[in-house]
């Protein structure tokens, strides 16, 4: 193909599934995550930084490596945080703090069942939805429509006001549809 990008690109071929070559570096895991000079870049960045939650700034920064350099990739438009140092922090304290809000459950003696999105069939739109109900009968609904790639195609949340589990759950079907 003679567009841009598509010329740079071979997949496969290397030392392992994940491996590309980019302009005839080898783009590895490694390089990608460490080696390539965007990611060192970062990495001395934060070199001095204490070490207290390293472990969860590592992954993060990792994802948000591995992230970044896909949608270069394959978005033309997308840049990179101008501060990422800071977009990586921010991830990371919005993730404590979603963490500290759940509940957990003894799970002792009972199945527990890995609940997964499963994509529609070619040409198709799956409709998730859902509704839920306060214990001030405040009720509320909302839901994601999806493609058979899993592509976002579109979402909403509503208010239904003070109702019922059977209206709220009414609500969130007539609103998808």
């Amino acid at each position: 193909m003679d567009n841009g990008r598509d010329e740079r690109v071979v997949a496969g071929g290397g030392k392992n599934d994940y491996s590309v070559a980019i302009m005839d570096i080898e783009e590895t895991i490694l390089h990608a995550l460490s080696d390539c000079p965007v990611a060192k870049a970062l990495w001395m960045q934060v070199l001095p930084v204490a070490c207290r939650g390293w472990c969860n700034f590592w992954a993060t920064t990792c994802h948000c490596l591995w992230t970044w350099k896909n949608k270069e990739f394959h978005e033309e438009a997308f840049v990179r945080p101008t501060r990422p140092i800071l977009h990586i922090q921010k991830f990371i304290t919005e993730y404590a703090q979603a963490m500290k809000t759940t509940v957990s459950m003894d799970v002792r003696g009972k199945t527990v069942d890995l609940i997964g999105w499963l994509p529609p069939k070619e040409n198709y739109v799956k409709l998730n939805t859902d509704g839920a109900i306060s214990n001030t009968c405040m009720a509320g609904c909302g839901g994601v429509v999806r493609g058979s790639e899993g592509e976002w195609m579109g979402g909403y949340a509503k208010c239904v006001g003070s109702s019922s589990v059977i209206v709220a759950e009414a609500c969130e079907v007539l609103e998808g549809l």
